[in-house]
C-alpha cells in the first residue's frame, strides 16, 4: 500500500516534467535568441535539477498522505495539488507562449504558494516540509533568473 502511494506521487510529479520538456524542447531556439544573464546555467542543467526535485516533491507529497488523508493533512495536500498545477502552468507560459513577464509573476505566485505548502506541512511531516526545501530555493534563483531575461529582453 505505501509502496502504491508513493509510486503515485512519483507518477503525479512526472506530468509537469514531461510536458515541461516537450514544451521547453521544440522552443530551444527561441529560448537561445533571448538575452541571458551571465549566471544563466548551461541548458543541461536544468533536466538533472527538475529531474530530483520533482522526486523530492512526489516525496514531500508522499510524506503528507503516508498516514492517509483527514483533517491535519488536507490543507497541505491541496497546496500540494495547488502548486502541481501551478508547476505545470509555467513551462507552457514561459516557453510555449513566450510570456517572459507572466512567467515571472508565476514564479512569485509559486514562491508564496510553496512557503504556504511548507507551514501547512510541517505540523503533519517534518520530512515533508524539508522535502520542499530545495524547491523553494530554485524557485528563487528561477525568479532571478526569469526576472533578469525579462529586464534584459
Amino acid at each position: 500500500m505505501q509502496l502504491a502511494k508513493l509510486l503515485l506521487w512519483v507518477f503525479v510529479w512526472q506530468a509537469p516534467m514531461w510536458l515541461g520538456a516537450q514544451i521547453a524542447m521544440t522552443n530551444m531556439a527561441w529560448y537561445h535568441s533571448l538575452v541571458r544573464p551571465a549566471f544563466s546555467p548551461p541548458d543541461w542543467v536544468f533536466g538533472p535539477v527538475w529531474a530530483v526535485l520533482y522526486i523530492m516533491l512526489a516525496l514531500s507529497g508522499y510524506f503528507l498522505t503516508k498516514k492517509g488523508m483527514d483533517a491535519t493533512n488536507q490543507k497541505a495536500v491541496w497546496l500540494m495539488i495547488a502548486q502541481l498545477v501551478l508547476n505545470a502552468a509555467w513551462t507552457p507560459l514561459f516557453f510555449g507562449m513566450h510570456h517572459l513577464a507572466g512567467s515571472m509573476i508565476l514564479v512569485l505566485v509559486m514562491i508564496g504558494m510553496t512557503i504556504w505548502l511548507m507551514r501547512a506541512a510541517r505540523p503533519v511531516s517534518r520530512a515533508a516540509t524539508w522535502m520542499l526545501v530545495p524547491y523553494l530555493a530554485w524557485l528563487v534563483f528561477a525568479w532571478v533568473l526569469n526576472t533578469s531575461i525579462w529586464m534584459m529582453n
